[in-house]
């Protein structure tokens, strides 16, 4: 119950977070388009002003406005520029004439004829440009106005008080085309910036209060349809293991998801039905003959409720990829397992597991460890994480039996981009093959088998499989295996076999049935110590 809680924390935060990066990306993204776009506006809109204030300038009048300090026309029209420049927030706003400097060119100074924003009639004052706003920029783009007869708009020109500004400078001129005074206007960034932000505000949080309204939808369907079946499949799991000297056990009947969860849950309820007849079997039947068949029936019957169904082909209807899996000796102990779970159309997963014990709770064990697998694998998680839960759960039954842990080997293949990610925690290295190479074992690393210690860190090892390359899996059935002279077969004997069967035949299945011919070869009249199961891999992407 305890690790559930936490899975259904983790499952809120993740989605939070998730949240929180899309809504700053999203923000980031758009606040550089809309910025973008808000500032080209902004200019366009300056331009206009700037237009529609030299329609109101006749240049004849700006020779009689600047020396006449009671003109009429002069009065209004400032009255109607004050209007234009509190309606569109603009710090600055004037008109001035460059003042020539007798050679045919202008000197850097100004003659304003209005400037708006200093609250006060200026008529006739002279400034240098570099005065008026700051640094010579000004005077460039005055000369170039005066030069070309042509406007001039730019976005980083600084004002002492303002900072960074947009500005327009646009051309009055006379009958002969001659430029007798520039308009100026002028925006600052920091408006155009606060727009853009209050309208990315705006979008942001309809964005946010959909994922909001969408993130309690997800949560409470998967806390109905995967969370609270888990919870209750895991509790009854635990009583059972807990108990299971009581030879009773409460069925799980409650749920009714219609998916893997539910077949596990049957799955279950036939272990613990198989597990109770067999130890009513051994109770009442002392004889050899009856304990073996006994001991069998109950193998089958756990190594159905924990491996997948071996028909084959595995996914008929995938030509990117061949899967094939041999559990020919693995009624022996009945504590291995094999499982292959397609989470989704792109990701596939593969698990291999046993544990060594001979025992009524070695095959729990490994049952447990096989559904905890199935159910993280079905919610998409990574292997070194399935790993890390599945050994807290399994360590959550006190035990200090070394035989109860379970080695196991989770591999993910996302097959789109041929992408594999593996944990092997205590099972013989995978064998690969990659087109025009041998098959050659990984080096796994040394990892603690499942159920040895809490809160243990898997290392996840991460390859990317090219089209034709080969997997084989085996559990330590197979390179462990002895002959009646006490041989054992080994690792290194096992990886030239395969190279030699892969020389003279192609298919997995054909692959997997000749090697299990040559080790039932090798064993000869010996007893068979572990169980033996292979499984093979082709990535045709």
């Amino acid at each position: 119950m305890k690790k559930l809680s936490k899975l259904s924390k983790k499952i809120v935060f993740m989605f939070l977070l998730v949240t929180v990066l899309v809504s700053a990306a999203m923000g980031f993204t758009i606040y550089r388009i809309v910025y973008s776009d808000a500032l080209s506006l902004t200019e366009k809109r300056l331009v206009r002003i700037c237009t529609h204030v030299s329609t109101l300038l006749d240049p004849a009048d700006l020779d009689r406005w600047l020396s006449s300090d009671s003109d009429g026309d002069y009065q209004d029209a400032r009255v109607y520029l004050q209007a234009m420049s509190a309606s569109f927030d603009l710090p600055y706003m004037f008109v001035y004439r460059p003042v020539p400097d007798g050679s045919g060119g202008i000197k850097d100074e100004v003659e304003f004829i209005f400037d708006i924003n200093n609250g006060k009639d200026d008529r006739s004052r002279v400034m240098s440009l570099g005065e008026h706003l700051t640094g010579v920029q000004e005077i460039e783009y005055l000369r170039e106005v005066v030069s070309t007869g042509k406007y001039q708009v730019t976005e980083n020109l600084t004002s002492r008080t303002k900072g960074k500004m947009v500005f327009a400078f646009y051309p009055v001129t006379d009958g002969e085309g001659k430029v007798c005074a520039i308009i100026g206007a002028g925006s600052t960034k920091d408006r155009t910036r606060g727009e853009v932000i209050r309208e990315i505000i705006g979008l942001l949080a309809i964005y946010c209060a959909f994922m909001a309204a969408f993130v309690i939808i997800l949560l409470a369907f998967m806390r109905r349809n995967v969370t609270k079946p888990v919870n209750l499949l895991s509790e009854r799991m635990n009583n059972f293991v807990s108990d299971y000297n009581e030879m009773s056990y409460i069925p799980v009947t409650e749920i009714k998801t219609k998916d893997e969860i539910q077949q596990m849950a049957e799955a279950y309820n036939k272990m613990s039905e198989s597990i109770i007849k067999y130890t009513n079997d051994i109770m009442r039947d002392t004889a050899e003959k009856e304990h073996m068949k006994a001991d069998l029936d109950v193998a089958r019957s756990i190594r159905s409720a924990t491996s997948a169904e071996l028909t084959f082909p595995a996914f008929p209807e995938r030509r990117d990829f061949e899967l094939y899996a041999s559990l020919k000796n693995t009624v022996f102990h009945s504590c291995s397992f094999c499982n292959y779970i397609l989470s989704d159309e792109d990701h596939l997963y593969i698990a291999i597991g046993e544990s060594v014990g001979n025992s009524l709770p070695a095959m729990l064990m490994s049952m447990l460890a096989s559904t905890n697998i199935k159910c993280l694998a079905k919610m998409g998680y990574p292997p070194y994480r399935i790993a890390a839960e599945t050994n807290d759960q399994l360590c959550a039954f006190e035990h200090t039996d070394n035989s109860l842990n379970v080695s196991i080997l989770i591999a993910e293949i996302e097959l789109s981009t041929g992408e594999l990610r593996y944990v092997n925690a205590g099972m013989p290295p995978l064998m690969i093959k990659r087109p025009g190479e041998r098959y050659e074992p990984e080096k796994p690393v040394m990892q603690f088998d499942l159920g040895e210690m809490r809160r243990v860190s898997f290392e996840q090892e991460q390859m990317t499989l090219s089209q034709g390359s080969t997997l084989i899996f085996t559990s330590y059935g197979v390179s462990e295996m002895r002959s009646s002279e006490n041989e054992r077969f080994t690792v290194e004997r096992l990886t030239d076999e395969i190279n030699q069967i892969a020389s003279e035949k192609y298919s997995l299945s054909d692959m997997t049935d000749e090697l299990e011919k040559r080790l039932d070869s090798f064993r000869g009249g010996s007893e068979n110590e572990r169980d033996t199961t292979i499984v093979g891999f082709r990535y045709f992407g």
